[in-house]
């Protein structure tokens, strides 16, 4: 393979990657998604949740 062939070949997929990566970084929203605070609010149930449990284990011992 010469390098013509090679910068035949490679050069157009360089270019859409290029493109690809540039309209990607324009278009991504810039603060927090719906999936970001689906995320966010789960994991306070689950915090919290674990919190209410340790005390309740903490508790238990304490009446020994």
């Amino acid at each position: 393979m010469t390098l013509l062939n090679a910068i035949y070949f490679f050069g157009p997929m360089a270019i859409f990657l290029i493109i690809l990566v540039v309209v990607y970084f324009r278009t991504r929203p810039d603060g927090p998604t719906l999936f970001d605070e689906d995320i966010n609010q789960a994991a306070q149930q689950a915090w919290q949740a674990g919190r209410e449990d340790a005390q309740e284990r903490h508790t238990e011992g304490q009446d020994r």
